[in-house]
């Protein structure tokens, strides 16, 4: 019995020194977390109208792009737009994000900086009690210095144009 014992208690050390280390700490990435509060405090301007808040959130180079290649706008433009909808055409817009991911692309990368993409479904109703409209939306804004200094927008313009009741006729065949 006695030349069991220490072999049965090596077994226990062995054991126990294979046991999985405690999960570390995860690492909270605060630039991260800052950028993506400042694109949802921005989104909740937008939402509720509030270009005063919205201008807040903006570098003063803004530009934003999209969907298109050649839309693009200023911030001063980008806010007119933004004041011109809410006052003739916007009842309400409701945004339903699925979730905001920051990440940062290295100076040596294509589009360098940090960047903050936001996905959501997005509801208008018009005050002119046209029907409301539904398009996925997918958001992407580059941040510097606490502020939104681009943002590039992507949805479908065709699922866009035809819920308002635009009609989207395929071109004729080539003749040959």
């Amino acid at each position: 019995m006695k030349k069991l014992f220490i072999p049965v208690i090596l077994l226990f050390v062995i054991a126990a020194c294979n046991q999985p280390a405690p999960p570390a700490v995860p690492v909270v990435d605060t630039v991260g977390e800052s950028n993506k509060a400042v694109v949802k405090q921005y989104t909740d301007a937008v939402v509720n109208g509030d270009t005063v808040a919205m201008r807040s959130f903006l570098a003063d180079n803004f530009r934003a792009y999209g969907p298109g290649l050649t839309d693009s706008t200023n911030l001063e433009n980008h806010l007119t737009s933004w004041k011109k909808s809410w006052r003739e055409e916007f009842a309400s817009i409701d945004f339903q994000s699925a979730g905001l991911i920051a990440f940062n692309v290295p100076a040596d990368g294509k589009y360098p900086g940090d960047w903050v993409a936001d996905w959501a479904l997005i509801t208008i109703t018009y005050k002119n009690g046209n029907k409301p409209f539904k398009f996925w939306w997918h958001g992407v804004y580059r941040i510097k210095d606490g502020k939104i200094e681009l943002n590039r927008a992507f949805y479908n313009v065709n699922d866009f144009f035809t819920q308002q009741g635009f009609k989207v006729t395929p071109p004729e065949a080539p003749t040959k």
